[in-house]
C-alpha cells in the first residue's frame, strides 16, 4: 500500500524484543491451485514457516487466532467472511501482523477498501505474484537473526 507500511509493520514488535527463529505465515486462499503455488514459492525461503492454510474466511480467522502468524497472505474472494472482513478482524486483534492482499481484483475500489481496512500490501495475482516473496524477504532480513532457519 504505502511505502512506509512495511516499516511501520516492522517497527511493531510483539515479543519481548527477542527475534523469532522463523517467520510464521498464514495463507488464506480459496483456490487450491493458488495455495499450492504459494506453498511452492514460500518453500524457496527456508526461514518461512507456513503455520496454516485456509480455504475460507472462517478457517482463516480460526488459524490466525490459534497460530498468531507474523504475516498473512489473504485473498479477497473467499467463502464465509470475505477477505476484507477477515483483514479487519486480524488488524483489530494485531495491528503488527503484516497482511498481504493477493487478489484477482484490479479495481481501485477494492484497493481502497483494503487500504481502509489496514492492508499493508495489495498485489494482483496475475502480474504481481512474486512480489509476495519480496515482502517476506524484507521481513526476514529485518526481523530474523542472521543464520536462523525454520
Amino acid at each position: 500500500m504505502r511505502s512506509e507500511s512495511l516499516q511501520v509493520a516492522l517497527d511493531v514488535r510483539r515479543d519481548s524484543g527477542k527475534p523469532p527463529a522463523s517467520l510464521k505465515v498464514l495463507v488464506a486462499e480459496d483456490s487450491a491451485l493458488i495455495r499450492e503455488r504459494l506453498a511452492g514459492l514460500l518453500s524457496e525461503l527456508p526461514q518461512v514457516e507456513i503455520v496454516g492454510e485456509a480455504s475460507d474466511g472462517s478457517s482463516a480467522l480460526r488459524l490466525f487466532f490459534a497460530c498468531r502468524p507474523r504475516a498473512v497472505i489473504l485473498d479477497i474472494q473467499m467463502p464465509g467472511p470475505n477477505g476484507i472482513e477477515v483483514l479487519r478482524q486480524i488488524k483489530a486483534e494485531d495491528r503488527g501482523c503484516v497482511v498481504i492482499i493477493l487478489t484477482s481484483y484490479q479495481q481501485p475500489e477494492f484497493r481502497d477498501r483494503c487500504a481502509q481496512a489496514g492492508a499493508d500490501f495489495f498485489f494482483h495475482k496475475s502480474t504481481e505474484f512474486e512480489k509476495v516473496l519480496l515482502v517476506l524477504n524484507k521481513l526476514i532480513a529485518t526481523e530474523l537473526p542472521e543464520g536462523s532457519e525454520a
